[in-house]
């Protein structure tokens, strides 16, 4: 989230601009303890996230192995694992483009 969504969440920001609430939020990430407890935080979450890619990773490469080490390979799984380790490791976006619309997946669009 935002961490003008994070101040909305935390705080009784009703009747707030959206400009104040915005400043207000970047004056808190400001503060030494609260932005080091943030980094803290998103630090816990992408250790957990990577661990789960690398699993994932790992379980498309050993299915993948079977898939081909087959007495009639199974080139269809192999390839559908291919496909899925080059999109765990960001090298495909699922996007598609409906008039001014954008339909890239959320996680995507953020920016830290």
């Amino acid at each position: 989230m935002t961490q003008a969504d994070a101040y909305r969440n935390a705080f009784n920001a009703k009747g707030m601009a959206d400009k104040t609430i915005i400043e207000k939020a970047s004056r808190l990430m400001a503060v030494g303890n609260i932005r080091a407890r943030v980094e803290e935080l998103q630090t816990k979450v992408e250790d957990k996230l990577a661990y789960s890619l690398k699993e994932s990773f790992a379980k498309l490469v050993e299915l993948q192995d079977k898939a081909l080490a087959q007495t009639k390979i199974d080139l269809s799984n192999a390839i559908k694992a291919e496909e899925l380790k080059g999109k765990l490791a960001g090298l495909y976006e699922d996007k598609l483009k409906i008039g001014n619309i954008d339909t890239t997946p959320f996680e995507a669009r953020i920016v830290k």
